[in-house]
């Protein structure tokens, strides 16, 4: 459908859905869209197109997808007034730290700052902070991305760099998540960036909430911070907050509300992404550690069976097992669904073998998402693992990483292949804290 939209009004576009500029000029969070431009604009997500000159623009809605016009530019006056600042006082390098509740416009904000700097000539790195709704690389990752032009949407850009986490909350990995955060701002440094930008999550409330971004801004030390407040809710964290300059800016006006749903379905809209060209991959355990449970990580997969113990194993247990790992501390028997196991049955294994015992399910390893690293610990990519076979010592992956894979790191979320969510956290017998390990 064709529309014109008049100087000095804005175009709010929700996706699913593109543009194209038939004539005259627009521009999206500082980016600047000439006649020709077609730009996309994912499900969930809002754009707002501001036109400096009367214009005429083709849309395409997908299913759900709206638009409305609004009087005058919806980029609110104080985050004109912090971008012009941080760009006057520019120096050789500088990092700053967006922070803000759920859906208050942070990373509308990173992607305005990052254009408006990139203007101004700097190189510009955004950093995604955020595991749950992540635009830099697949959700339980953190990455970054150096701009290479002026961006709408920081999903368009490529990951330079990105760190498996595995989680898609921060409550659940908020050492995790700082170590990474520290590590990607010091590699957009030697990248060469001079102006860093850093998306955080929208986790703000709560005693565990303050510690967290408090010890987070410590880690980071960003020269200035950014809050996106409406009334003060940030308080309780920047009043703690003492060697970094701080800017107070509003939220937009025509901030978009996601629903649980709907971030749900951008994160497996990202997954599929990633998961593109995908296919069952086989890894030898000889060769290749599987990291994220103790037991797993542990196993010597090398090692000969004792063809003596594997009988009194079935001895006790009263019928064979799929296979049997032991270690100085420890047996690990695989066994199948179908099998049962009594607590008498393992105290009497403990008995047996003086040792700990951990039995291990076959195949509730299935679905579990996972992080690829080649022997420099650097992610290659995510997968999902199809399943770990101890007997002839392989772990299946649906990924599309074709490098050579020396780690393989279990996350907590359980997917199917096409990328749709099917459990979180994920809750598996063999993970160190569901161990039905037999004390003494």
């Amino acid at each position: 459908m064709r529309q014109t939209v008049k100087s000095g009004r804005t175009l709010l576009l929700d996706g699913p859905a593109s543009i194209k500029i038939l004539s005259g000029k627009a521009s999206v969070l500082g980016a600047k869209i000439n006649a020709g431009d077609r730009i996309l604009v994912r499900s969930g997500k809002r754009m707002p197109f501001f036109f400096s000159k009367e214009s005429e623009v083709e849309l395409f809605l997908g299913e759900s997808a709206t638009f409305t016009e609004v009087e005058g530019d919806t980029i609110p006056q104080s985050w004109k007034d912090a971008a012009s600042s941080l760009v006057k006082d520019f120096q050789a390098k500088r990092t700053l730290l967006v922070m803000g509740g759920v859906d208050s416009g942070k990373t509308s904000l990173c992607t305005y700052l990052a254009n408006i700097a990139f203007n101004e000539g700097c190189k510009v790195a955004i950093i995604d902070g955020d595991l749950g709704q992540s635009d830099i690389g697949p959700p339980t990752t953190l990455g970054f991305s150096l701009l290479e032009k002026y961006i709408t949407d920081p999903f368009e850009t490529r990951p330079y760099h990105m760190i498996f986490v595995g989680a898609t909350s921060p409550g659940r990995a908020q050492e995790r998540v700082i170590q990474a955060l520290e590590t990607l701002n010091r590699k957009a440094a030697e990248a060469g960036a001079t102006f860093i930008v850093i998306n955080t999550d929208g986790w703000i409330h709560g005693e565990a909430a303050l510690e967290y971004k408090f010890q987070l801004v410590k880690a980071v030390s960003p020269e200035t911070i950014i809050g996106i407040e409406e009334n003060k809710e940030l308080e309780p964290i920047l009043s703690r907050i003492e060697e970094s300059k701080i800017i107070k800016v509003k939220p937009p006006n025509t901030i978009k509300k996601r629903s649980r749903e709907v971030r749900k379905a951008l994160r497996e809209m990202a997954y599929k992404r990633y998961l593109k060209n995908a296919k069952v991959r086989l890894y030898n355990l000889n060769w290749t550690k599987i990291i994220g449970s103790l037991t797993l990580s542990s196993l010597d997969f090398r090692r000969p069976l004792d063809l003596e113990k594997l009988k009194a194993i079935k001895d006790v247990l009263g019928f064979s097992p799929y296979y049997y790992c032991e270690t100085q501390d420890r047996i690990t028997i695989f066994i199948d669904k179908t099998k049962c196991l009594t607590e008498e049955t393992l105290r009497r294994l403990k008995s047996t073998f003086k040792k700990q015992v951990v039995p291990m399910i076959r195949g509730t390893e299935n679905g579990i998402l996972v992080g690829l690293k080649d022997s420099k610990g650097d992610l290659l990519g995510i997968g999902v693992l199809c399943c770990v076979d101890p007997k002839r010592k392989v772990a299946k992956v649906y990924t599309p990483v074709n490098e050579a894979v020396t780690s393989i790191h279990l996350g907590e979320v359980r997917l199917t292949v096409n990328g749709k969510e099917i459990e979180y956290p994920v809750t598996l017998n063999f993970l160190e804290e569901q161990q039905r390990d037999i004390n003494p």
